[in-house]
């Protein structure tokens, strides 16, 4: 994102795809596990992550961000 906003001049908001998140995405062992928020705090998240991907997506299309 951040590489097209410096050829054409123009930001793409919001960046959805630049080279900061690009480093975090490559971070080895980069994980998010909430095993220790739902022994100590009974967290019950309310869907899987298959599902708040898809509605992620959905979300971004109805945006215009994706298409």
């Amino acid at each position: 994102g951040d590489f097209i906003a410096y050829l054409t001049g123009k930001s793409i908001l919001p960046p959805i795809v630049s080279s900061d998140k690009m480093k975090e995405a490559q971070v080895p062992g980069w994980a998010c596990k909430n095993t220790k928020l739902r022994q100590e705090l009974g967290f019950k998240p309310k869907f899987d992550i298959e599902v708040g991907i898809q509605k992620t997506v959905e979300a971004y299309r109805a945006a215009g961000w994706l298409s």
